[in-house]
């Protein structure tokens, strides 16, 4: 070592110091990435609660999610907040940001956010812990979810410390408790702590959920158009959900769609395929001397097959002995307290290549219904016509994945072709070319089966997942997986087919139409002609055939 000082970095720190990877690469993407950030979170916890409500047999609440963004000045919002520390925690949810608007000019780049949910609201005592400390969340199970590190919101926060110096405002309220929370807090970027400078709790306010304010650095200017299109696309693949959206003097309204709110996910266990040895070790250490297994509560340890059964998704008996036996040569009766280094990384290494393991479950996934889908893309694309494909579900790194194809066509679609891609039910809107939906939809080439100089065609493609598999932190791109790319793949193909018999089909009716008015035509001078030779005269089939013809050799100019 060439220094004889070591410092180490929190987790805070070190992101605060490498925000570029979760997103936060310049002014305008910090912007949309905050708010993006910052909805996503709130979508979650609505769902989440309206999961807890249908539990308890309760009338849900429809997610209704409101977002304001407005420029403001920094030194004069500055002021503004020091100067009413005691009063700044009063104002209920009910009243909105303008009571912070002031007079700006529109080339400042500092704005405040605010959004603000009906969902579960946090209780006060957790609020510091959940916000004032990177990698503290509830999303670390395996479970489908949009988040994946749970520090969205967390970053959005250390990029409004590092942009204006200010903290983040937050109110929370509970169903069962009929009173508000008020928290101004900041992280502690050294010990990835929260540090509040101001809690209040406040009585009879009858509502529930959580509302968070931040003042930052950043670019709307570039934001707003990219702001407005992730609405646009989350409205259709949340259509049970209310989005209000104020920027600056503008407003905007996304209504819900649809009244039915898809399964929502279940945490579900790991799958073999899915765990690494590190994963494996903590595993086995966590058993306490009593285990539950079928329902049975058992002293001491379990046995390695019991533990496979106990501890993985889709192994039973049979399936655990057989891979212990056969794959690992390891007994299924050894107890996992005498397992040591060397068993643990060939179980480890025979886990991650055995193929007769059960495929990952998928019905732990939350899969938007096609119908949900079209019914919102008929209100917000207008398209004429819509095929929808559901992919097989396949599995990557052990967690499954679920793809669904939606392709609309014609209508006020403008011609050539968009793609939207969705991930767990986020529109991704960056790097597209990187995601494996372009690459498939290269491959899929859907010149073959639609002309795009002539129709306007929007492809959607939904993926699910226990876990998402992103390229990086900031969530712009799914990677590439062969097997992904080609079931992707094959589902648009399957779609374009669906759209081209409907576009022959179109046709065909139009060409029997364009036939019928012909004959229309036809029919009515017949009827003319017939008129004008028979006179009410009776005739011979032969005599009116010849006058019949004279009237079409003089219409036709014949000798």
């Amino acid at each position: 070592m060439t220094s004889d000082k070591v410092e180490t970095l929190s987790a805070a720190q070190w992101f605060k110091e490498n925000s570029e990877i979760a997103g936060f690469d310049n002014p305008g993407k910090s912007t949309f990435t905050s708010v993006r950030e910052l909805v996503e979170n709130s979508l979650d916890a609505c769902e989440e609660d309206i999961q807890m409500l249908q539990m308890r047999g309760e009338e849900i609440d429809y997610p209704n999610i409101n977002i304001i963004i407005h420029p403001v000045s920094h030194e004069r919002i500055r002021k503004k907040i020091l100067a009413n520390l005691d009063e700044s925690g009063s104002g209920s949810v009910l009243e909105g940001i303008e009571d912070f608007k002031i007079e700006h000019d529109p080339s400042e780049k500092y704005y405040v956010i605010e959004v603000a949910d009906n969902g579960p609201g946090i209780y006060h005592e957790f609020i510091s812990l959940v916000f004032g400390t990177v990698f503290t969340g509830t999303k670390y199970g395996i479970k489908q979810g949009r988040g994946r590190f749970g520090m969205g919101a967390k970053m959005a926060m250390i990029h409004a410390q590092r942009t204006t110096g200010l903290d983040t405002e937050i109110w929370s309220a509970t169903r069962d408790i009929s009173e508000e929370s008020y928290f101004r807090i900041r992280i502690d970027l050294k010990s990835n702590s929260p540090i509040y400078t101001a809690q209040q709790i406040i009585p009879d306010k009858p509502w529930h959920g959580l509302r968070m304010r931040l003042y930052f650095g950043g670019n709307l200017i570039w934001a707003k158009q990219r702001i407005l299109e992730y609405f646009k696309q989350l409205a259709l693949v949340t259509p049970y959900v209310d989005f209000r959206l104020v920027i600056g003097d503008d407003k905007y309204l996304f209504k819900r769609i649809t009244d039915e709110i898809p399964p929502l996910p279940l945490e579900t266990k790991p799958h073999p395929h899915g765990i690494d040895i590190e994963e494996l070790k903590e595993m086995v250490k966590k058993y306490p001397k009593k285990y539950k297994i079928k329902n049975e509560l058992k002293e001491g340890h379990p046995t390695l097959a019991e533990f496979l059964m106990i501890d993985f998704q889709g192994i039973g008996d049979g399936t655990a002995k057989k891979f212990l036996r056969y794959k690992v040569d390891i007994d299924p009766y050894m107890l996992i307290s005498e397992l040591n280094e060397a068993h643990i990384f060939k179980l480890s290494e025979a886990m991650s290549s055995y193929d007769d393991f059960p495929a990952p479950d998928s019905s732990c996934l939350s899969i938007l219904p096609p119908e949900s889908l079209e019914k919102a893309a008929n209100v917000l694309l207008e398209p004429e016509y819509i095929k929808n494909v559901t992919g097989k579900i396949i599995a990557i790194k052990g967690h499954p994945v679920h793809i669904t194809t939606s392709v609309a066509f014609g209508g006020n679609i403008p011609t050539g072709v968009n793609l939207y891609r969705f991930a767990n039910r986020i529109p991704l809107l960056f790097k597209e070319r990187s995601d494996v939906c372009y690459k498939a939809l290269e491959e899929a080439n859907i010149k073959r089966y639609i002309d795009i100089n002539v129709h306007g065609v929007t492809v959607m493609v939904s993926v699910v997942s226990t876990r998402m598999p992103y390229q990086d932190a900031a969530k712009d791109f799914i990677a590439d997986y062969d097997e992904l790319r080609e079931t992707i793949k094959l589902s648009m193909q399957k779609a374009f087919r669906g759209v081209k018999t409907y576009i022959s089909r179109r046709e065909e009716e139009k060409k029997k139409e364009q036939e019928f008015e012909k004959l229309k035509e036809h029919a009515n001078r017949l009827a003319v002609s017939l008129a004008k030779i028979t006179k009410g005269i009776p005739m011979s089939e032969s005599e009116i055939q010849y006058r019949l013809m004279k009237i079409i050799m003089s219409e036709y100019s014949i000798d």
